[in-house]
């Protein structure tokens, strides 16, 4: 019997903002269901933890701490993962940011962070695990 297109067993997959929240329980599903997870946020105290409970459920992990803005440390971030798991084959957007103010109150410079964390980041996750 064919595998099923969805599943994600024996896949190599990236979450970003895997430290907590949405994208700490997405890294530890996608371990549930086979995947070696590679996880990456800001704070490598928050990822630690959460690559030790996806390698006991069996699972290939580590974390990296980066800064989605960044484009060279996302590249930097898909081509580890390329080389240290042999492959990379999804990736989960999910770093993001936002503010709760009033639109009046919010500074170019807090915009600016949003966008870049919000858009920039997805572009450029995008960008470079599409290029594997």
């Amino acid at each position: 019997m064919a595998a099923s297109p969805f599943s994600i067993e024996n896949k190599v997959a990236i979450v970003t903002g895997g430290g907590v929240g949405i994208g700490k329980s997405i890294a530890l599903e996608f371990a549930r269901a086979g995947a070696d997870v590679v996880i990456a946020s800001r704070k490598l105290e928050n990822l630690e933890p959460v690559t030790a409970e996806i390698q006991k459920l069996g699972r290939r992990s580590f974390c990296v701490a980066l800064d989605v803005r960044q484009e060279d440390q996302v590249k930097g971030l898909v081509e580890r993962t390329v080389k240290e798991m042999g492959r990379l084959d999804v990736m989960v957007n999910n770093a993001g940011a936002s503010f709760r103010a009033k639109v009046e109150d919010i500074t170019a410079n807090g915009w600016n962070t949003v966008v870049g964390i919000n858009l920039n980041g997805t572009f450029f996750g995008c960008k470079w695990a599409g290029s594997r």
